[in-house]
């Protein structure tokens, strides 16, 4: 009987240990995590709004002429940090959210299935589909692609609701740089949704001289006679050779990465969902 309680006792004690250990590690990990972004704001020339135990860390700085906050969630056991970039953004009394299709979110329990929709690798959940796909029609979504390859695939969450612009998302601060980096391209998604918004932007339907047989590719200027590509969204003619250079459509505002392709004059079009490969 003794022995038998000894080798409890001895399992409950070897418990202990791993589960302090694991705990000393994420509460390192997070204390090393609020060390880079209080540095990364002090040379931004931030400051700290809030800072707990239970909340986190909540840094504010001026980025692009308007008060941007990034927040630290409070200690998780993951290799990754999760982190909150928000700024004011004019939303009105519509609402837009844009989640990673395998995530389990409130939203998706808080709104029917009719506001649901699926939109590449995300769920987009609004009310007002006709005004959520104008946003996410331009350069917002070639910016959201950049943030994911800067992610490593890892898809970040999108928020628009209460007048506030959210991107959440996770990464390893292990280099400041690339936190520099998604926040740079945070700021760049928020922008391209204004740009759509404010119709400030508009896309061309057809880039096309008055005669039929005259296109000229923006981007190398010669003659396009052979292998026409047309933007996905705007129609910008190109080069095959040349989109697949650049990775994305040339004209400004737009940069979307499909294209549609004509392979003979005399048959149908044939719409490709392609993404270009970078070279």
């Amino acid at each position: 009987m003794f022995e038998l309680a000894s080798y409890y006792a001895m399992g409950l004690f070897f418990l202990l240990v791993t589960i302090g250990w694991g705990a000393s590690r994420c509460l390192l990990r997070h204390v090393r995590d609020r060390r880079i972004v209080m540095e990364w704001a002090r040379r931004r020339g931030g400051r700290v709004v809030r800072s707990g135990v239970w909340h986190g860390l909540t840094v504010c700085f001026q980025a692009r002429s308007q008060e941007t906050c990034l927040w630290l969630l409070p200690v998780r056991c993951s290799r990754h940090s999760q982190l909150q970039l928000t700024f004011p953004w004019p939303t009105g009394e519509r609402m837009l959210a844009l989640r990673p299709t395998n995530a389990f979110s409130r939203i998706a329990m808080m709104y029917p299935r009719s506001n649901r929709q699926r939109w590449g690798r995300y769920q987009l959940y609004t009310q007002h589909f006709t005004w959520a796909r104008k946003l996410l029609s331009g350069g917002a979504s070639s910016s959201l692609r950049q943030v994911n390859a800067l992610l490593n695939n890892r898809t970040c969450g999108l928020h628009l609701a209460h007048e506030k612009f959210t991107l959440r998302f996770r990464i390893s601060l292990d280099t400041p740089n690339r936190l520099s980096q998604l926040i740079e391209l945070g700021l760049d998604v928020g922008d391209q949704l204004g740009l759509q918004e404010r119709g400030d932007i508009e896309l061309s339907n057809q880039t096309e001289s008055r005669r039929n047989n005259e296109l000229y590719c923006p981007l190398c200027g010669g003659m396009l006679e052979q292998e026409i590509v047309y933007c996905f969204v705007c129609g910008t003619p190109h080069h095959l050779d040349c989109w697949r250079y650049v990775g994305r459509c040339s004209l400004f505002g737009c940069r979307e990465t499909r294209y549609q392709q004509q392979r003979r004059k005399w048959l149908p079009w044939v719409v490709e969902w392609v993404t270009s490969r970078r070279q």
